[in-house]
């Protein structure tokens, strides 16, 4: 048996049928986003209100996976290269690029990393984002910063992941090439 659990669980009462009166019910819900596995259980209180009296009913199904939308990225969007040293103490642009299927502008950059690196917050806390027509398109893009030295890279890696949300909690992934630049040491 798989263990259920989710940040956000809900109980609630329904008046007239629950709500903490004696002989109602309650409702709880649980998810597991990362299995896409759900559990609703209905339990009755007894007439001390109790809970709970006893297990009137419950199912276990599986919600269908919403599959991430790929979106396109530029990092370092004035770079072709985009030669990063991970050892730099400043930070990397990256454009969530719009296009006609996919809107950029209602990407959440308090969800986004880039190789999970979240987005870069300024003296006053606030994340460092942007929005921007980069590849003049007529559409506006999301530019979002990351500290390089936060990037989880190695010195091997050809490429660096994007990974998000939209306002609405759909699952956001975009990739872009990168080319480390080696550390000389004297």
């Amino acid at each position: 048996d798989e263990v259920l659990y989710s940040n956000d669980s809900i109980s609630t009462g329904f008046p007239g049928f629950g709500g903490g009166a004696p002989g109602g019910a309650v409702f709880v819900g649980f998810v597991a986003p990362e299995t896409g596995i759900a559990k609703i259980v209905i339990d009755d209180y007894d007439a001390n209100n109790e809970f709970p009296d006893a297990n009137i009913g419950y199912d276990t199904f599986r919600i269908p996976a919403i599959p991430a939308i790929q979106v396109e990225i530029d990092i370092k969007p004035d770079s072709v290269e985009n030669n990063l040293n991970l050892r730099s103490r400043g930070n990397v642009a990256v454009a969530i690029l719009s296009t006609p299927d996919f809107d950029a502008t209602t990407t959440d950059p308090s969800t986004v990393s880039l190789a999970g690196a979240p987005v870069t917050r300024n003296g006053k806390g606030t994340l460092m984002a942007s929005l921007a027509d980069i590849n003049a398109d007529g559409l506006d893009d999301l530019i979002v910063d990351f500290r390089v030295e936060a990037l989880h890279l190695m010195a091997t890696d050809t490429l660096a992941v994007l990974e998000g949300r939209t306002y609405e909690g759909i699952r956001l992934n975009g990739s872009d090439a990168v080319h480390i630049v080696p550390v000389w040491r004297a």
